[in-house]
């Protein structure tokens, strides 16, 4: 565990932040413990982007394996496959700061309800 400001704690092995009351964990998708699943609500909004930017991570993943197979070539896949793969990319960029947004909210709201 390392400490940083405000209380937070970084667990690197296990991805967990730790304020005082409060544990924030990542699992990767499907390995999310069965008692966890039951408590966690699919209308909060961390989860929802998590499962969005890990959703978005295999879609970039898979269009990124496809512009390495078409290497030099060119023509109409090779340029649809780059603008989604650019496309793709901004939209996790952009997940990922609204998740680190909302991340230093709590960080600095001094109650958390």
């Amino acid at each position: 565990m390392q400490q940083h400001n405000g209380g937070l704690k970084i667990n690197q092995q296990f991805k967990a932040y730790q304020l005082p009351n409060f544990v924030l964990q990542f699992y990767p998708p499907g390995l999310v413990p069965r008692v966890w699943r039951r408590v966690m609500s699919l209308e909060d909004p961390f989860f929802v982007v998590k499962d969005e930017v890990f959703k978005a991570l295999n879609k970039t993943r898979g269009l990124y394996l496809r512009w390495r197979e078409l290497g030099d070539s060119s023509g109409a896949e090779v340029e649809w496959t780059t603008t989604e793969l650019r496309n793709s990319l901004r939209s996790i960029e952009w997940d990922l700061e609204d998740l680190e947004d909302t991340i230093d909210i709590l960080l600095n709201t001094k109650t958390i309800c």
